[in-house]
């Protein structure tokens, strides 16, 4: 319920900012949220082609996979190259721009949060003589 209350005050200040900002504070929310699509893609397309190397590296048979891209490895090296070309065009147009100025940052910071967030749990855990009972879920 949390999550979903955050989302629609947060979609409700998108709506907003389209209405009273759209040269300012909406461009930099689509910019991000843009540039933040043809990230994740990169990591899908990373992800799906490091998977299955690993998976047969380790002694797993191709015919137990439930998916199978076809033409591997062509596809997802094809989707992380397409998706890397958008992100550097990006860079060469100026009204594009904005979205790597705003969402390098903003990816920049999100993984800096996760990381000190991820650290001082670890570092609790250690010091805590429950560590084994905290990290349970």
């Amino acid at each position: 319920m949390n999550a979903l209350l955050l989302s629609m005050v947060g979609g409700l200040g998108a709506l907003f900012s389209s209405v009273y900002a759209p040269e300012t504070v909406y461009l930099v929310l689509v910019s991000i949220s843009g540039l933040a699509v043809v990230v994740v893609w990169m990591a899908i397309a990373l992800s799906q082609f490091n998977f299955r190397r690993h998976y047969l590296r380790e002694g797993g048979q191709l015919k137990d996979l439930v998916y199978r891209t076809p033409f591997y490895p062509w596809v997802p090296i094809i989707a992380f190259a397409a998706c890397l070309a958008a992100c550097i065009g990006i860079a060469f147009d100026p009204h594009q721009r904005v979205a790597l100025y705003f969402g390098v940052p903003f990816i920049g910071l999100c993984y800096l949060v996760h990381y000190v967030r991820h650290r001082s749990a670890s570092q609790r855990s250690e010091y805590s003589p429950n560590a084994v009972e905290e990290n349970t879920v």
